[in-house]
């Protein structure tokens, strides 16, 4: 199956041409890049563990490599690309996910979620280089990624140290996932953002773009006494269950 997905794409061709070295390697660009795609979708992130799929002939059928690289090749290779490459899958993706004609589905009415969050990896016990304390009490990483819809498809991605905060580079990461977003679902987009973005830069990208959001408030200043005060001088109340009351409304 991703093997057929892969098919659709152009990933191979565009990766082709971003020249990492002076004269052409023997082993592309693409062929390196479905090879650990190959690894990826087994659930393996760990380079050293492609060298028992080498031989393995439907790997390589299945996703169209004729010369397997080895594993020093593999992450010299991934190395040199840095972050070069990310941009060309991110497009590859959106284009992929639009060719399919896929419906993302709705979360809230007809609204269709773009969920936008740190995700921290665990990378205890390595020693890579800006491997850091993360906030899940683990050393690693803290990319950030944009997800549409219920399923969850993945739009965008940054990759950040463990200690740069979520909001680092937002006013072009959130702008990013949105029109990413806008290319492929047809419905009204839903932003939903975590406490550690409640900043008045994404409520402006949000309006500018045309797009509802939720964010969760950061209670800096405030209290929770304050806001059930503005709840109830300007929110409708329900009672959900004996004892629990649901405040909704807008000020």
């Amino acid at each position: 199956m991703i093997g057929r997905l892969s098919e659709r794409t152009c990933l191979s061709q565009q990766l082709g041409k971003v020249k990492l070295t002076k004269t052409e390697p023997e082993i592309s660009n693409g062929h390196v890049a479905f090879a650990y795609l190959g690894l990826l979708v087994q659930g393996r992130g760990d380079l050293d563990h492609f060298e028992p799929f080498r031989e393995n002939f439907f790997l390589r059928q299945s996703l169209g490599i004729h010369k397997v690289p080895s594993s020093p090749t593999l992450r010299q290779r991934v190395d040199m690309a840095g972050q070069r490459w990310i941009p060309i899958v991110e497009q590859e993706t959106i284009r992929l996910l639009k060719d399919l004609n896929l419906s993302p589905s709705p979360a809230i009415r007809d609204l269709v979620p773009v969920d936008v969050d740190v995700c921290p990896f665990d990378n205890s016990g390595t020693h890579k280089k800006g491997v850091s304390p993360t906030y899940k009490q683990v050393e690693g990483y803290a990319p950030i990624f944009a997800y549409l819809g219920q399923e969850g498809y993945a739009i965008c991605g940054q990759l950040h140290p463990s200690n740069t905060h979520c909001q680092l580079n937002k006013e072009i990461f959130l702008p990013q996932a949105i029109n990413n977003a806008k290319r492929i679902a047809s419905r009204p987009l839903l932003v939903r953002l975590d406490a550690g973005n409640d900043s008045l830069d994404n409520i402006k990208v949000c309006i500018q773009e045309g797009v509802d959001y939720i964010i969760k408030p950061n209670l800096r200043h405030e209290t929770l006494e304050e806001w059930l005060s503005v709840a109830e001088q300007h929110g409708d109340c329900q009672e959900e269950r004996p004892g629990k009351w649901l405040y909704t409304g807008s000020v």
